[in-house]
């Protein structure tokens, strides 16, 4: 037997709460920029490594971009 709102075991409020915070697990991040951007981010000591891009390391510098000005980053959209 099903439960919830549909058969009044459950108010309203109450299932859109359930049912959001079982979907916010599914959330696919939106990348926040028009397109392009650059970062720029100072560090003391920090040497230059080549140019090169992996999912990896995207996903960690994502923590990042969301609050950039926290991290030391400045972000320019291209």
């Amino acid at each position: 037997m099903p439960c919830g709102a549909c058969n009044g075991q459950e108010s309203i409020a109450a299932h859109t709460q359930r049912a959001q915070e079982a979907l916010t697990q599914l959330q696919v991040n939106v990348w926040p920029w028009p397109g392009s951007i650059a970062i720029e981010g100072q560090s003391a000591g920090a040497t230059a490594a080549p140019a090169s891009f992996d999912v990896d390391s995207y996903r960690i510098l994502n923590r990042s971009l969301h609050y950039p000005e926290q991290h030391g980053l400045t972000v320019t959209p291209l």
